[in-house]
């Protein structure tokens, strides 16, 4: 795992939470949280940026999204979490829930891992 990951897993020890215990409110918050201040601009662009995609109709087909997701899921990287709705979460970006589900819908993300596990979609 690399630096962001164990940032947010070190956190969620700190309030004495598992992610599995949190809601995507409490997640996401803790996922900026470990963030430096340019960086964290610039998730919350991301993320703003994704859902507005969603909304207009900017996103995969919906075999792309359940494959990105299904990859998700698999947790082959480790780094996939199910926060308390049951939802999935990923510590290698900090997105959670409805975020993670815009992530996978948007064409123009890919999987931050390194190499990402899935990429933009054209």
């Amino acid at each position: 795992m690399h630096s962001f990951d164990v940032a947010i897993l070190d956190e969620c020890r700190k309030r004495g939470r598992h992610p599995s215990e949190m809601t995507e409110a409490e997640f996401t918050a803790i996922a900026l949280g470990v963030r430096s201040g340019l960086d964290k601009g610039v998730a919350i662009a991301a993320r703003v940026t994704s859902e507005v995609r969603r909304v207009v109709g900017a996103s995969v087909p919906r075999e792309v999204a359940d494959v990105r997701l299904a990859v998700c899921q698999s947790n082959a990287c480790g780094k996939y979490a199910t926060i308390a709705s049951g939802e999935g979460a990923c510590l290698a970006c900090g997105c959670a829930g409805h975020g993670l589900m815009t992530k996978v819908l948007d064409a123009s993300e890919a999987c931050p891992d390194s190499p990402p596990r899935w990429t933009e979609h054209n």
